[in-house]
């Protein structure tokens, strides 16, 4: 049987860890494949025997950068016993000044193939490499939940994100401009928060916990809609992954969000954030529930585990005639 090995930032990680992390880029990615009869999987900082192929994960640096320099040493020697090295590419580190885009430029020269989550990461990696780039969406982790009725006068807003993204929704609530309702906003992220710095107008409450699937299920019941602001226009951003707003919409939530170019493609999906059609969801979201309802119907599915699963193992099986 063919292996695999996934490079990730843990020492010697459990599959509950992989299952369980605050980051998505491993999370939706290499738990996808845990479970697959296809091809056996390894995966943590060191990389025992030599796999057939080395998928170079999300690395988070550490004290005197020993990771990026054990992961660097062991993909070189790797690669001269025969190993194919596939850079996964989700976050657009070459795309501005970033700590590791000097890690993501050398690991770029060993690569045989590169993933990336969204096509636009594809496209800019197409202007500086030749390897072959596939795209594979990061997978769904929930059952889709059907919308439910707006239950109380106050209205239950859904924000849910890696601490990163947090600028974003402080930026957005320093210009709420929102009508006289009530409204709480349910946050959800990897780390508590220090509400003092949120400006809260009068007719908004925060409510903030950690971030679990199961969290994120239980909070969505009892939401009515779902927030997802951004910046377009920052580079360290711009080539995120759909999977926010997927997630938001399985979970039944009609959603607005800041159009980023992977949601694009869903425009019909959701609202702009930025638009008009804003002030309309927050006064009346059950009257968006057909979009929730189509989405789950039409794009939802594409983003199942079963589904993604299939992309990985049809990529992994045409490694064999790359550079042939």
């Amino acid at each position: 049987m063919k292996i695999i090995h996934w490079l990730v930032s843990f020492n010697k990680p459990t599959p509950e860890i992989i299952k369980n992390s605050n980051l998505a880029s491993i999370r939706m990615r290499l738990s996808t494949i845990l479970n697959q009869e296809n091809y056996a999987v390894t995966f943590g900082d060191e990389i025992l025997n030599n796999p057939d192929c080395i998928v170079i994960g999300k690395l988070i640096k550490d004290v005197n950068n020993s990771r990026e320099n054990l992961w660097l040493h062991q993909i070189i020697e790797k690669k001269k016993n025969g190993s194919k090295i596939i850079l996964d590419y989700t976050d657009n580190h070459l795309g501005f000044n970033s700590p590791l885009s000097s890690f993501y430029k050398k690991t770029l020269f060993y690569s045989d193939a590169v993933t990336t989550s969204s096509n636009y990461l594809a496209n800019e990696l197409k202007k500086i490499v030749e390897v072959p780039i596939e795209v594979i969406p990061d997978a769904l982790e929930i059952k889709p939940i059907k919308p439910s009725l707006k239950k109380n006068n106050e209205t239950n807003i859904l924000w849910f994100g890696h601490s990163s993204n947090i600028k974003f929704l402080l930026q957005f609530i320093e210009n709420w401009n929102c009508t006289k309702n009530k409204f709480k906003l349910h946050i959800l992220t990897n780390k508590m928060l220090d509400i003092s710095k949120f400006y809260l107008p009068s007719n908004l409450t925060l409510e903030v916990r950690t971030w679990s699937i199961d969290e994120m299920i239980h909070t969505a019941k009892i939401c009515d809609l779902a927030i997802i602001p951004s910046d377009p226009n920052d580079p360290q951003k711009a080539g995120v992954s759909s999977n926010r707003l997927i997630t938001a919409l399985a979970l039944g939530l009609p959603t607005a969000a800041d159009i980023i170019s992977s949601y694009k493609e869903f425009n019909e999906f959701f609202i702009d954030i930025r638009s008009k059609q804003f002030l309309n969801l927050l006064n009346n979201p059950d009257y968006f529930h057909s979009q929730v309802f189509k989405a789950q119907k039409e794009i939802v599915p594409l983003f199942f585990q079963d589904i993604i699963c299939q992309k990985w193992i049809d990529f992994f099986s045409k490694l064999k005639s790359f550079n042939q």
